[in-house]
């Protein structure tokens, strides 16, 4: 299994969004302040967030004849 790591790894896929939302809409009904470590996510994310599409981490690497 291909898991991929780091804060944005699962932007592109529907459930992390959603829960995104359920869980930021949970924090404001209960008067949740944003943390320190969010704070400073946002930041680094900038106003449109996380880019939502990776790629899928295959590389070409070409072989000449006399490299093998």
């Amino acid at each position: 299994m291909n898991l991929k790591r780091g804060a944005g790894s699962g932007a592109a896929n529907v459930v992390y969004r959603t829960a995104y939302i359920f869980f930021e809409k949970k924090r404001i009904l209960e008067d949740g302040k944003k943390n320190k470590k969010r704070l400073e996510n946002e930041a680094k994310q900038g106003r449109k967030g996380f880019p939502l599409r990776h790629d899928n981490g295959m590389r070409w690497v070409y072989v000449g004849r006399n490299e093998r």
